[in-house]
């Protein structure tokens, strides 16, 4: 509400809610030229929901990444043996838990999952396999929830670095981890860098994804949101 009258009484900027319009509109238009993409009433709700940043942005590209939950896919590895394989599974069904605890909101208990089973997976699969790495990322999430920004942000990095490394900085999983780096980012106030992230997810989700695909869209609603916290009103006209 503060931000708002600011927006209002400033000649040439446009108002948080213009802006949301305006990206619904846009973003709603792409979705209906494109069969299976989210629908333009769907768009308009995430958009809405755009102005004041919440922790749900963090757990949607943390914990909602079911691609990296699933099986994250990686560079071709060389035959995995029955011990590696059993040990990627053990990490894969901790995530799993990890989520529905997370989604419960027992960050402590989802912790304590994650943990369970990273560091004897590290030292069987290695540090940069993609079980490994899709646990770091949920880490990341349930020590945020916790409200401890300062390990959340040093353990997404680490995911993030090793998804560049191994995946490239094109895959959608790094692209998810940069997206949940810049929503944490966000959470404790360093905007300029949160920006930066977001917009590295923003670009490219948009150039692998298309840009009416849902990851796409969430990675302009949260870019909104972050120009709306910076005050940034014509930054929000522009990416609208």
């Amino acid at each position: 509400t503060k931000a708002g009258p600011a927006a209002a009484s400033k000649p040439g900027t446009v108002a948080a809610s213009k802006a949301g319009s305006m990206a619904a509109s846009k973003a709603g238009s792409a979705a209906a030229n494109k069969p299976g993409t989210m629908a333009s009433g769907k768009v308009g709700s995430l958009q809405s929901s755009m102005v004041v940043p919440k922790p749900s942005g963090l757990r949607a590209d943390m914990v909602a990444n079911k691609a990296g939950a699933a099986g994250a896919t990686a560079p071709p590895r060389k035959s995995e043996t029955e011990e590696e394989k059993a040990a990627a599974a053990a990490v894969f069904r901790a995530i799993e838990t990890a989520a529905a605890l997370l989604a419960a909101d027992k960050a402590s208990e989802a912790e304590a999952a994650l943990r369970s089973v990273i560091d004897s997976a590290e030292a069987t699969i290695g540090a940069l396999h993609a079980a490994s790495l899709c646990a770091l990322a949920h880490l990341a999430c349930a020590l945020s929830a916790g409200g401890r920004g300062d390990e959340a942000e040093a353990v997404a990095r680490r995911a993030l670095a090793g998804r560049q490394t191994t995946l490239g900085a094109s895959h959608v999983d790094t692209l998810a981890s940069a997206a949940g780096l810049a929503a944490l980012l966000h959470k404790r106030g360093k905007l300029p860098e949160a920006e930066s992230y977001c917009r590295a997810a923003l670009d490219g989700r948009r150039a692998v994804l298309g840009p009416a695909a849902p990851d796409t869209l969430q990675s302009l609603a949260a870019l909104l949101s972050l120009q709306y916290s910076r005050g940034d009103y014509y930054g929000m006209e522009a990416s609208a």
